[in-house]
């Protein structure tokens, strides 16, 4: 069930690697009301897990478990591309 008040907010850096970049976009987010940051940017999105951490909001991490990265990491989304790379080279017909 969708909550009619929640809003998502979507910046893209185009930078995987310079953790300032993210925790500006970040913070900017958090200013404009957003009470999680879900960042999925790489070494970049470790300023946003910075950022939700020092402004006192939720954050998730990204590909490995973040959760040591920051008190305010709740989640981390972990990809398992097990499947993918079993079966990738199999065609469908």
């Amino acid at each position: 069930m969708e909550d009619p008040l929640s809003r998502c907010r979507s910046v893209t850096r185009n930078d995987f690697a310079d953790p300032a970049k993210c925790k500006a976009v970040a913070n900017s987010q958090i200013a404009a009301g957003s009470d999680i940051v879900f960042q999925v940017a790489g070494g970049c999105g470790l300023g946003a897990l910075q950022a939700s951490g020092e402004k006192g909001v939720w954050s998730i991490g990204v590909d490995t478990d973040q959760t040591s990265s920051d008190k305010s990491v709740i989640a981390s989304a972990m990809k398992r591309g097990g499947y993918g790379d079993l079966h990738g080279d199999r065609s469908p017909w």
